[in-house]
């Protein structure tokens, strides 16, 4: 699913509020992605030394201004779910990248 459609259907249900800027231009803001960033810092700060989340944060000076061309021009992608199975359960993860991106739509 894309982001994009993603901004359809809110701005199909007026979930949006506006502004001068564009819903999209807003999520791909500095402002927003460091929000989400930090949040991503919290959440996934117990991971193992070999889960993707190491990744972003290393490289996140680079890896943002892509996610935010991306993001601007419609292009980003979000990846399939993770389910780890457990002896009782299942979990489902994202994609840290697909995280981060799904939290600064909701900030």
């Amino acid at each position: 699913m894309s982001v994009k459609l993603i901004i359809k259907i809110c701005d199909n249900f007026n979930l949006a509020q506006r502004t001068s800027l564009t819903l999209i231009d807003e999520i791909a803001s500095d402002a927003v992605l460091k929000a989400a960033y930090q949040w991503l810092c919290e959440k996934r700060a117990h991971h193992h030394l070999n889960a993707d989340v190491w990744q972003i944060l290393r490289w996140w000076q680079e890896k943002k201004p892509l996610l935010q061309q991306q993001l601007r021009s419609g292009r980003y992608r979000f990846r399939e779910l993770h389910l780890i199975w457990g002896k009782d359960q299942c979990i489902e993860s994202w994609f840290s990248i697909d995280a981060l991106v799904l939290k600064a739509i909701t900030l």
